[in-house]
């Protein structure tokens, strides 16, 4: 299990959820994955795609923005892992990001 040398959790109001969620996407590496899951999913029973490049990435997540959005039971967000280097952006079913870093 990997450390985190920063975490942060941020309350959004849900209207700028997708535009701020886009901006921490886009500045992220190039290749991630997408995590997806049920609220009560632990995060080994999460979906995590394959690493794409992120504009794909972003490209299928926003066919489901208004879901990923709005629906309490969802949790989604995109990761970066490499070696012992960490990005995630995380928005759990309450909506509130969780940004995560290790390096």
């Amino acid at each position: 299990m990997i450390g985190f040398n920063n975490l942060d959790e941020i309350n959004i109001d849900n209207d700028r959820l997708w535009q701020n969620f886009k901006t921490f996407l886009f500045s992220m590496p190039d290749m991630i994955s997408q995590i997806v899951g049920h609220k009560d999913d632990n995060p080994n029973e999460l979906y995590y795609s394959d690493y794409q490049e992120k504009y794909k990435v972003y490209s299928k997540l926003e066919e489901y923005e208004c879901e990923l959005v709005q629906d309490g039971f969802l949790k989604f967000g995109v990761i970066h892992l490499i070696d012992n280097y960490l990005e995630e952006v995380f928005i759990h079913n309450a909506k509130l990001y969780s940004v995560l870093g290790k390096g």
